[in-house]
């Protein structure tokens, strides 16, 4: 319990940074065109093995097999790799597979032949989301508002650092762009992976991943800035859009070491988890990414998983956030920037921590989303925090 006490305060901030985006910019969610998630029938989850044979894709399963010729299907595989090794929870993943296929075909015929196969408990569309950005506005301590200040509105940070600096026990999954893990205010901040060997090319903790030293990037696939690294998952979550950086700072910033800002977590470690890519001026995640990531967070020992970014009940995210509750991991998500009584899927489920913004005077941001699904509001303007550019300059920004 005392993990949990100390980790909450700093997620209330954390996951209410936002970046403002224009009302002009159609920043709705939209969906993968040539992809999606099945959850395939109990009876069926221990026949299903997807290999390669000769070339072809087949599955075991010949009702399956049968579109995979039909619609050129190239990946039927595990969305959450490992999954019977976690198996003592109510909520089995077992079943997810993700399902892309080639592009000459039009994704609600293949949704729809999928739909009708009595092998398949369910298919879900895979959700591009965006993120919640920012206002862009030890030396730098003084402007970090939200921290200390003589107004009502900060948080008192210093005050509750006397009880409780914070520790290297609690785990903080940033579930985001990436993370500067090279930054300097972060670095000796980072999660490290003690169960797996660096560069051996093993997955020694029999995890799914194959040297996940910091944790895993997930992105993999879509199209990006020419900077991002939006082709293949591997092992380097490196953030080149700059969101997740930020929200790194500041749920756990290394404080009091005379360099940069200070993070609420003081001593907290950052598992660095990549699920989201900058398209210009926007960053974006996709609700598979974020459904793996989340289960590898579970798994791998977080207790609370940080979400700044909209949401759609797509991509098996609704299986992995259930997942996550039933194993008492806190999933923290910011409730929206859209002004009104709107809220996106995971802030309206019920089970997961939900915030909303205050300006400098206590009182809502003019851009927060509100409702009863509210659990608290925290400071959500020119919060100061670490960010990197894409060339890779370390910076701070507010």
């Amino acid at each position: 319990m005392k993990t949990m006490l100390t980790v909450l305060p700093l997620f209330i901030i954390l996951s209410y940074l936002f970046l403002y985006l224009p009302s002009s910019a159609d920043m709705s969610n939209q969906y993968v065109e040539n992809g999606f998630v099945v959850n395939i029938a109990p009876e069926y989850r221990d026949i299903i093995c997807p290999v390669f044979n000769n070339g072809e894709l087949e599955t075991g399963v010949a009702e399956i097999d049968q579109l995979i010729g039909k619609y050129g299907i190239y990946r039927f595989e595990r969305e959450f790799p490992a999954s019977e090794r976690y198996s003592n929870t109510s909520v089995d993943l077992s079943g997810y597979y993700i399902v892309e296929f080639s592009p000459l075909h039009r994704l609600e015929d293949v949704i729809n032949d999928f739909s009708s196969c009595c092998c398949i408990e369910h298919v879900e569309r895979i959700g591009v989301c965006p993120v919640f950005a920012i206002y862009p506005d030890d030396p730098l301590f003084s402007e970090q508002w939200y921290l200390d200040s003589e107004s009502y509105v900060d948080i008192d940070a210093p005050e509750g650092w006397i009880y409780e600096h914070g520790d290297a026990s609690p785990i903080i999954a940033i579930i985001d762009t990436g993370v500067d893990y090279r930054h300097p205010d972060l670095i000796n901040s980072i999660w490290i992976n003690d169960g797996e060997v660096p560069d051996n090319g093993v997955d020694d903790d029999k995890n799914g991943y194959v040297d996940d030293i910091i944790g895993w990037d997930f992105v993999h696939g879509v199209r990006g800035d020419r900077y991002e690294d939006c082709f293949i998952e591997d092992n380097d979550p490196m953030d080149w859009y700059g969101h997740g950086t930020l929200v790194a700072g500041v749920a756990s910033a290394t404080t009091d070491n005379g360099v940069g800002v200070s993070g609420v977590g003081w001593g907290a470690r950052i598992m660095v988890l990549r699920a989201g890519w900058g398209w210009g001026p926007y960053g974006f995640v996709r609700m598979d990414f974020c459904a793996r990531a989340i289960f590898y967070a579970v798994n791998m020992g977080a207790c609370v998983v940080n979400c700044s970014w909209s949401s759609s009940n797509s991509g098996g995210i609704s299986a992995a956030v259930s997942y996550a509750v039933s194993k008492g991991v806190v999933v923290v998500v910011a409730v929206g920037n859209t002004g009104d009584e709107y809220s996106h899927y995971l802030a309206s489920r019920g089970d997961t921590f939900c915030v909303a913004g205050s300006d400098m005077n206590g009182r809502r941001a003019i851009f927060s989303s509100y409702g009863s699904n509210v659990d608290v509001s925290a400071p959500a303007f020119s919060i100061m925090s670490t960010y990197r550019r894409y060339l890779g300059e370390h910076i701070y920004v507010s």
